[in-house]
């Protein structure tokens, strides 16, 4: 992931910058945890 910045409101997550394919899973795995404490 080049150049991303990730921000969370509520139920929403904002990602800016560049994404590839091959980053979505890196995305996901450093985003995952944001939501895991949710009920």
């Amino acid at each position: 992931m080049a150049a991303a910045t990730v921000e969370r409101e509520g139920d929403t997550l904002r990602v800016r910058g560049e994404l590839n394919f091959a980053s979505v899973a890196d995305l996901w795995r450093t985003t995952g945890p944001l939501f895991a404490t949710d009920p």
